[in-house]
């Protein structure tokens, strides 16, 4: 065939994504701003008023800014910490910087905005009446955000109608735990039966009646954990426990969501299940994922495989929460493959194809590996599917 005679539709042109830098999004998403206010905290300090001087003054200082109370001629701890607290709320340079609250005889005193130490000190004329100033909670600032990583949505602003969110940490969440008592003699001819969903899978686990009642529900037990480490890995998935009629579940990677159900066939009276903690906000990473941080495109990716861009604290973190996006993975990523986060503090946000410790599983609805970068390609990047919106369907 010659090249004059050969023809190819637009339509059949094979496409190239060009090789992208980490946070970048491929063809059309959806995305919002979620402020970063995380993990921010004030500073708190406390101050203990332990005796009483008649007319003497006592002064707090914030940051050389001072405000003083003076005792009358029959002086108390109570009056002294409650003039104290209104001659702070009577100075602005130093209500500015730390609220005074408490009840007596600790005062509290919590700084106005996150991330700023405040240097505290107190002069009670010599008297011994205040004691010495204690750091109760140390100041903190919100973290910078990377590109790709997973964000988690926490609500909104206070009075504001800013959604806030970060990148998730396991101290952001308990394990989930469910607890199933027997209510019921399990006895001969009678067995014990699960059903245990979890990660996208459905298992179930039949015990017979063995010895005793007592006996079986250890049996039990016992074949829960052989199953959940066959099928999950020992301490990264769940784990069961046996504690006379109760049969607890608990997930051993706090963040990650599961169902459990339990049914004694052949046996008269009622199995009872209990949500002893979860399944909420509190315990699942999916009810709160928001989806992936975007690549800003005012700041320039310094390197392919890095994550040294980012967003400050405090401010609009673009977020995709439904299209294609690149993100960092030194694994091995196939299409189709599992999506897990983790949440350990040294990769939080960081995507995977296959369990760790501390970290959750994703749905294929909500999360679902598109490709590996090119065999030719060294920057460590796949191209992950993001649906975050399709976590609220999952359950």
């Amino acid at each position: 065939m010659s090249g004059a005679s050969f023809h190819i539709r637009a339509g059949q042109v094979q496409s190239r994504d060009a090789q992208a830098f980490i946070g970048q999004v491929i063809g059309n998403y959806l995305a919002e701003l979620l402020t970063n206010k995380a993990p921010a905290t004030k500073q708190v300090s406390t101050i203990t008023v332990g005796g009483a001087t008649n007319s003497t003054p006592y002064t707090v200082t914030v940051d050389g800014e001072s405000a003083s109370y003076t005792s009358d001629a029959t002086a108390t701890a109570a009056e002294i910490h409650a003039g104290l607290i209104a001659a702070v709320n009577a100075a602005p340079a130093v209500r500015g910087k730390m609220v005074p609250s408490g009840t007596s005889p600790t005062l509290t005193l919590t700084g106005v905005y996150p991330g700023i130490a405040y240097t505290v000190s107190v002069d009670d004329d010599s008297t011994g009446d205040l004691g010495a100033v204690a750091a109760t909670t140390a100041t903190d600032s919100a973290d910078p955000v990377s590109f790709g990583l997973a964000m988690v949505k926490t609500g909104f602003m206070t009075d504001e109608a800013d959604p806030v969110g970060h990148v998730a940490t396991t101290s952001d969440f308990t394990a989930q735990v469910i607890t199933v008592t027997v209510g019921v003699d399990v006895a001969a001819n009678s067995s014990l039966n699960s059903k245990v969903q979890f990660r996208g899978k459905q298992f179930t686990v039949d015990t017979p009646f063995n010895a005793s009642h007592a006996q079986t529900l250890t049996d039990h037990t016992a074949n829960l954990n052989t199953l959940f480490d066959a099928q999950f890995g020992a301490g990264n998935g769940l784990v069961a426990a046996n504690n006379g009629d109760d049969i607890t579940i608990t997930a051993e990677n706090p963040g990650d969501e599961f169902e459990f159900w339990t049914t004694a066939s052949g046996a008269a009276g009622d199995v009872t299940k209990a949500y002893t903690t979860g399944p909420s906000t509190a315990t699942s990473f999916m009810r709160v994922f928001a989806g992936v941080s975007k690549r800003r495109h005012d700041i320039e990716d310094t390197t392919l495989g890095g994550d040294d861009p980012a967003y400050p604290a405090n401010v609009g973190v673009e977020t995709v929460y439904e299209g294609d996006i690149w993100v960092s993975s030194a694994q091995s990523i196939s299409y189709g493959d599992g999506v897990y986060v983790s949440l350990a503090t040294a990769t939080k946000g960081k995507f995977y194809n296959a369990i760790g410790t501390d970290y959750v599983w994703l749905p294929p609805e909500v999360a679902r590996w598109e490709r590996d970068e090119r065999s030719t390609g060294s920057a460590s990047i796949a191209l992950l599917r993001v649906n975050a919106q399709a976590a609220r369907r999952v359950y």
